[in-house]
This record gives C-alpha cells, structure tokens and sequence, in this order.
C-alpha cells in the first residue's frame, strides 16, 4: 500500500553515532548489543524507522546475513 503525505514513515539519520564502538570495534563488527543501543536510544526517542546508512551499519554484509 503507497504512503500519503499524512502517514508517511519519518525515518531517523543514524551519520551523527559514530561507526566504532567505545573500544575502538568497528559497529559492523560489533556484537549486536553495541549497535542495539543506539537503536534503542533511537526508539525511546519516538522513531519507529532508521536509515540505515553504509557508513555505520551494513547489515548486508554482516556475518549474520549468511
């Protein structure tokens, strides 16, 4: 179903959360608790959707996409 301008999804730029973790891991290469905490912070503050941009987040090439 195509979206109107009333319902369509406002989806949340992730480019400004860096793309290491605090250790110095690449979030790619992360456990999946280090990139779910931005995405939690991302939801509490209201966003249902993100955009998942290649710089901080791959999930095509992530080992779990095997």
């Amino acid at each position: 179903m195509p979206h109107t301008a009333q319902d369509w999804p406002i989806g949340a730029a992730l480019l400004q959360f860096p793309d290491t973790a605090p250790d110095g891991t690449p979030v790619q290469d992360a456990p999946a608790a280090t990139w779910s905490a931005v995405l939690n912070e991302v939801a509490a503050e209201g966003f249902a959707h993100v955009d998942l941009t290649d710089r901080w987040l791959r999930p095509g090439t992530s080992p779990m996409s095997a």
